[in-house]
């Protein structure tokens, strides 16, 4: 096995990992894998036209791990020492079960690798200040009321190297995240507003995104900020009871992916923990409703080409006209309930655990008109933007609170709302949904899903909904 991926300006040997291999098979486990990843990242950001922070990180780590007798194994080091790994490995029994079967891992590792930004390191400097200053420019450009702009400019890249059983393959990984916040100042009235973009790109391809003439994923995320913070400088009290709400294409396809998307995984499947373990084959939602998690959906932040367990990532059918039809899965899950392996086994980064977690997930469109479903509502809301929830899965019970919302009155759009609180039950709630508009929209921001403690870049979506019903939180 010849093994030409290369960290840290170091080639991995070949030759250790075939010794390394070997004693895992002696073991005879029912499963292994290696995992090794070397990371680098910068940050720049930018305020009032002025440098503001700079800095460049890198780790690398490898982690190694086999499952035998549904018990797993794991040991991992930031110091890719295939001798240290390769000694070790029997003796690598740092795992918990407490008595609900939950696994626990811990991680060793040798120590903590954070090394500066300086000016000897393989970042151009200049390059980065180039860009974001031209973006700042466009935005100052954008609308004489914007006083004061913050911007944020990452750039990560991510290069994986997966060994197991039968197969090795490598991935490099790239994101882009642009933060954006604005001030305005309206007759000495100020207001803030922000979005994000999260492209997995390549910084250099950035300037193929700073606007000319066309729209494009910036002018976008400039004209979200500006239009939450005149939002929030004009939003009047909002109501509170029960009324019909219309979600915005895009966006609020977060309270799906909280909402029933994490009930859906199949750790808490296993254990017995979300509301939908015994509901396989059964009417969860409205029969319109067809729910689908798709780690190809190419370009955005959820988008892999494999996931951490080295399977390709693909489109999974969760549920087809309101019936659940499939858990998102990792190999070890799938092998304690012999359920499918659907390419959802992700992890933060090498010293974490694999779990099973969603990519790009979506409500597919249907066929109304997204102007019409807000026609049918004399009195409702109409929301854009979501700030924060929480969901209890084994209940389905959650709450959502809004950074954009408006008020439906008479069939149309009226004002501005000031923060509401969605509270619902998730059956309930996507049982409730009577229409679907056709205006499908993938939210382009640079959402992260925390479970377990990690940190995963992923992405939601939606066209247009109606709820008949929801419990609405007002400041009324």
């Amino acid at each position: 096995m010849n093994i030409k991926i290369e960290y840290c300006k170091k080639k991995i040997n070949y030759k250790k990992i075939n010794n390394l291999i070997k004693k895992i098979k002696y073991i005879n486990p029912n499963y292994f894998d290696i995992y090794i990843q070397y990371n680098n990242t910068s940050k720049i950001t930018l305020e009032n036209n002025n440098i503001k922070n700079f800095y460049f990180k890198e780790f690398n780590g490898i982690n190694c791990r086999y499952i035998k007798n549904k018990f797993i194994y794991s040991i991992s080091s930031n110091n890719i020492d295939l001798d240290f790994i390769k000694n070790n490995i029997i003796n690598c029994n740092n795992f918990l079960y407490n008595k609900k079967n939950k696994l626990y891992i811990k991680n060793n590792y040798l120590y903590e690798y954070n090394k500066s930004f300086n000016k000897n390191s393989n970042i151009n400097n200049q390059y980065y200040i180039y860009i974001i200053k031209k973006i700042h420019k466009y935005i100052k450009k954008y609308n004489n009321n914007i006083e004061n702009i913050k911007i944020d400019l990452i750039n990560s890249k991510d290069k994986i190297l997966i060994i197991n059983n039968n197969k090795y393959i490598t991935d490099t990984r790239p994101l882009i995240i642009l933060k954006i916040l604005i001030e305005i100042n309206i007759n000495k009235k100020k207001s803030i507003g922000f979005s994000s973009i999260g492209l997995r790109s390549n910084i250099y391809d950035i300037e193929n995104i700073i606007p000319n003439k066309n729209i494009t994923y910036i002018n976008k995320c400039i004209n979200d900020s500006f239009e939450m913070a005149i939002s929030n400088l004009y939003a009047k009290d909002a109501p509170s009871g029960r009324f019909p709400i219309v979600l915005s294409s895009g966006c609020p396809g977060v309270l799906l992916h909280e909402a029933i998307g994490h009930a859906l995984e199949a750790d808490f499947l296993n254990d017995k923990t979300s509301i939908f373990h015994n509901k396989l084959n059964e009417k969860v939602t409205s029969k319109i409703c067809t729910i689908v998690d798709n780690g190809n959906f190419k370009k955005l932040n959820g988008y892999i080409n494999i996931d951490d367990e080295g399977n390709i990532g693909k489109l999974n059918i969760l549920i087809k006209n309101g019936i659940l039809k499939k858990f998102m899965s990792d190999i070890y899950n799938s092998m304690l309930m012999n359920i499918e392996i659907t390419g959802n086994g992700r992890r933060e980064s090498y010293k974490n655990n694999i779990i099973p977690r969603m990519t790009n997930t979506y409500l597919l469109p249907g066929n109304s008109n997204p102007n019409e479903i807000i026609n049918t509502i004399d009195y409702g809301i109409y929301a854009k933007n979501f700030t924060d929830g929480q969901v209890d899965i084994s209940s389905g019970n959650f709450t959502f609170s809004t950074s954009l919302a408006f008020l439906i009155k008479n069939g149309k759009i009226s004002h501005p709302l000031k923060r509401i609180t969605l509270i619902g039950n998730n059956i309930d709630i996507m049982n409730k949904i009577s229409m679907i508009g056709s205006d499908f929209e993938m939210d382009l921001g640079s959402s992260f899903c925390v479970k377990d403690n990690q940190y995963i870049p992923v992405s939601v979506g939606q066209p247009t909904i109606k709820i008949d019903k929801i419990t609405v939180g007002g400041t009324k």
